[in-house]
């Protein structure tokens, strides 16, 4: 890691600002930042979620440490990472719907 050439202070989160970022879960509940540190300690499905101790500001995390823990449980779990819409996939999908009578006319554009 090259401190040198990164905003030092931004890139760092706590476990609770990354919780704060994640999705909603059952029943709209939070994720807990005790959670993050189950999946740093024990990991989940075999995957770790890195973290760094810091000073007084304990146990922290990155943006870049997320997503490289969701994408290596994505492939842990046998599943294949969404990949984003093209321009133009949704007029081709009402299409295609439409001709098969599936979309009412007030579910148009």
């Amino acid at each position: 890691m090259d401190l040198s050439t990164e905003d030092f202070t931004k890139r760092w989160l706590t476990l609770s600002e990354a919780a704060a970022l994640l999705p909603r879960r059952r029943r709209g509940r939070k994720v807990a930042a005790s959670t993050l540190w189950r999946w740093s300690r024990y990991g989940l499905h075999g995957v770790y979620l890195r973290v760094w101790a810091i000073g007084g500001s304990g146990t922290c995390t990155t943006r870049e440490a997320l997503e490289a823990f969701f994408d290596e449980l994505t492939a842990a779990k046998g599943l294949q990472r969404a990949k984003p819409a093209s321009k133009g996939s949704d007029a081709a999908i009402d299409a295609e719907l439409a001709s098969k009578g599936l979309l009412s006319p007030r579910d148009e554009g």
